[in-house]
């Protein structure tokens, strides 16, 4: 007599383990295009897929979808540190497989190196995507590699080089509008860093009306706080608030946690220049443990500095002094010269403040020779000058230590 058994031979189980990672791989790819809503809910079930389809070349098609697909939520989640994994192994991986996926992939990890202000590993990967797209004949994200890799050598102070990268892009035929708006906004960076307020807002408005035709919310909100950062620098306060909280509107039309925080940290800034310090420090403390989760290090480093700037104004000294010195270390491992010495330049104004004139002295003439290593530029200069003053000013004081 035949007995039903649901034993299986050993030799059976791999094959339908790698059938069901295959098909968990294509579930999960197909409920993110047709229910985004539920798929954001679920992504531990998806990061769990791209795990297993990771390692199974028979599932990489729908896995390395699956991944296109959740980027921009993990990264507007602020989840980039666990992400960062993930983006890793599908470089490997789509390396082995000869996929030119491989240029995307580098694209997403290159631009959350550089939020994380990790540039020479973000300038490595985007330099590689760039060559490949000539070695795959693959020309898609060419030009959005090259504005991204702008971005990079701006913050890395490359001024020049970020610039002559953005107009390459605005003199290529076959970008797109999207490429096109981001090189201006790059471009106008650029010129705020210069202190050329005027061209900063004239790029900052030619990207902002190139996305306002493409209705994204997120690069719109970007610009805007970009335009309302310039307007600040120009003492339009009110203006640049403005343009804050307009900015948050559109953050939180797009669902992104990140950037709405950082329109909190410039109404911060805002505050600051208003002299409403407490209110500045609200601002600040609210979103710095968001940045924190994420690692964020240059926008970290700016919130230090500002908070350390607030405290010096309401004499609170020793905390001033905690929050310039986690600034300092942030920006020590960037290679950013200029606002490394700027928040040097904060601390030793504020040791003056405090009485403590030595230490003050010789935290300057640290900064000085910092700045000297530096290539000229208007920010450079100027700060160079600041501190040559402030040293003066010491040299005639009586020790107060």
């Amino acid at each position: 007599m035949d007995v039903l058994t649901t034993d299986l031979l050993p030799e059976v189980w791999p094959g339908i383990f790698h059938q069901l990672i295959i098909t968990n791989s294509q579930y999960w790819l197909d409920c993110a295009r047709s229910d985004p809503a539920h798929f954001a809910q679920e992504t531990p079930q998806a990061l769990r897929a791209i795990g297993y389809g990771l390692v199974l070349p028979e599932a990489w098609a729908a896995t390395r979808d699956l991944i296109r697909q959740l980027n921009d939520l993990m990264m507007r989640r602020g989840q980039g540190i666990e992400w960062e994994s993930y983006l890793t192994q599908a470089i490997a991986r789509s390396n082995q497989l000869s996929d030119p996926v491989e240029i995307e992939f580098r694209l997403y990890l290159g631009n959350l190196y550089r939020l994380q202000g990790r540039l020479p590993e973000a300038r490595t990967l985007l330099q590689t995507g760039l060559e490949q797209c000539d070695q795959y004949g693959a020309r898609e994200h060419y030009w959005a590699l090259l504005n991204l890799l702008a971005m990079v050598m701006r913050l890395d102070g490359r001024q020049g080089e970020a610039r002559h990268y953005c107009q390459q892009v605005l003199d290529a035929t076959e970008a797109t509008i999207i490429e096109r708006a981001e090189a201006y906004n790059v471009k106008g960076l650029v010129a705020y860093d210069q202190r050329e307020w005027d061209d900063a807002l004239d790029q900052l408005a030619s990207s902002l009306q190139l996305y306002q035709r493409l209705d994204d919310p997120f690069q719109i909100g970007r610009v805007l706080t970009n335009r309302g950062s310039v307007l600040q620098r120009k003492g339009y306060l009110d203006e640049a608030a403005s343009s804050f909280t307009e900015a948050m509107s559109y953050f939180h039309r797009a669902g992104d946690q990140i950037e709405t925080y950082k329109a909190v940290t410039n109404l911060g800034n805002v505050y600051l220049m208003k002299k409403d310090y407490d209110q500045a420090i609200r601002h600040y403390q609210q979103a710095l443990p968001v940045f924190q989760n994420c690692h964020f290090l240059v926008t970290l480093a700016h919130i230090y500095n500002n908070l350390g700037m607030a405290h010096t104004r309401l004499e609170n000294w020793e905390t001033a002094k905690y929050y310039f010195s986690a600034s300092i270390y942030a920006w020590q491992r960037t290679n950013d010269r200029y606002n490394l010495a700027n928040v040097l330049d904060n601390l030793g104004d504020m040791l003056i403040k405090y009485g403590q004139t030595q230490s003050a002295y010789d935290i300057l003439t640290q900064t000085l020779d910092i700045l000297n290593q530096a290539d000229d530029s208007p920010g450079i200069i100027r700060l160079r000058g600041v501190i040559q003053n402030r040293l003066t000013q010491i040299e005639t004081m009586p020790s107060a230590e």
